[in-house]
């Protein structure tokens, strides 16, 4: 099974409405490179986010609105 790999394309503009935990999700993509794993963004994010869901839980659930809006893309 490939490992879905999530890819950074742009930041949100100023003034442009993104929930805050979608916004840090990008935030700590930018920071690590750009390019990350799930597991890789989980990691970098468990001590950025505090919340009871899983980080994968957490950008599941904004995926389809980040990818649908330009900002990140996944592969497998």
């Amino acid at each position: 099974m490939k490992v879905a790999t999530i890819i950074l394309k742009r930041m949100p503009k100023d003034g442009e409405s993104i929930p805050q935990q979608a916004r840090t999700l990008l935030e700590i993509l930018k920071a690590k490179g750009g390019t990350l794993t799930m597991a890789e963004l989980a990691n970098a994010a468990k001590s950025k986010i505090k919340t009871v869901q899983t980080i994968p839980a957490i950008f599941n659930h904004y995926r389809k609105s980040l990818c649908k809006r330009g900002f990140v893309r996944v592969t497998r």
